[in-house]
């Protein structure tokens, strides 16, 4: 059993595969993590770039090429599925983090066994394969870049997705939140957090910035040209949760059965597939 896995969903991402094999190999704590690429039915070399990696660091990496692109969060499922690690961290192949990330915050969730998520700020660029040592953020994290108050509260989290890209969680979660909505292009993160946090799920934000967050004009979640799909199902998931908050939360009727039976009667796309059978 591994202490930190790191879970990838990749497809077309070649060019970014060497800064981000080499971010994680890097991270001191290395020989006790592990990486699980899932190849989403890439057309490029991701996955023959990453035998020669596997067999120096068999202990270490594991790969899984399907044979059909379902999305993101597919290849994230896939992945939390085979994680031997206690901890789990998605590992986008644009985003970067400090050598130090893995240790950091698993020493965190090590020392705080009341909390389940932990998450830190990042800084933004817009340009790929930085470093997090090297980039052009000009020392701006994305809470001052965006005035989000990332200390967790549920109001906050209604407001944004405070976890965002490289946050720190209990793999053992998973057997009461399920996994991510697969049916949700870029926005399946933000209502998984939001599950997480109506079933009681502890989160802490972590004050220090140890991410390197890539804001690619390119990137499924940051091009403008997807907004007109991005943007309704944004707001489709947090009308949902600001219901839900005001109806049951804030009326202090919230319980697992008043979630489940609220969550199954929303018009998420493909509902069913958010938890293992």
């Amino acid at each position: 059993m591994k202490k930190v896995t790191f879970i990838c969903s990749t497809y077309n991402d070649e060019e970014l595969f060497d800064g981000w094999i080499n971010d994680l190999i890097n991270q001191t704590i290395f020989k006790d993590c592990e990486i699980i690429m899932v190849d989403c039915n890439s057309s490029q070399k991701e996955f023959e770039l990453a035998l020669p990696y596997k067999e120096k660091y068999p202990d270490n990496i594991k790969l899984i090429k399907l044979p059909v692109d379902k999305g993101l969060y597919n290849g994230w499922n896939y992945a939390i599925k085979y994680a031997s690690g206690e901890y789990i961290s998605n590992a986008s192949m644009d985003d970067r983090r400090c050598t130090t990330y893995a240790e950091k915050l698993s020493n965190f969730l090590d020392s705080n066994k009341s909390c389940d998520v932990v998450y830190t700020d990042n800084y933004v660029t817009n340009k790929v394969n930085e470093t997090f040592k090297n980039n052009s953020s000009d020392g701006k994290g994305y809470g001052d870049s965006h005035l989000l108050k990332l200390e967790f509260t549920v109001e906050h989290m209604l407001r944004a997705n405070l976890p965002h890209v490289i946050p720190m969680w209990r793999k053992s979660i998973h057997q009461k939140t399920g996994v991510f909505l697969e049916s949700y292009p870029s926005a399946a993160d933000w209502e998984f957090w939001l599950r997480a946090t109506m079933l009681g799920i502890s989160m802490e934000y972590y004050p220090e910035i140890l991410g390197l967050y890539c804001s690619n004009p390119d990137g499924l979640s940051s091009n403008p040209a997807n907004d007109p799909w991005k943007l309704p199902d944004e707001q489709y998931i947090q009308k949902s949760y600001i219901e839900y908050y005001k109806k049951y939360v804030l009326t202090k009727e919230n319980t697992n059965d008043s979630f489940f039976n609220w969550w199954k009667s929303r018009y998420w796309r493909t509902h069913k597939k958010g938890f293992f059978k």
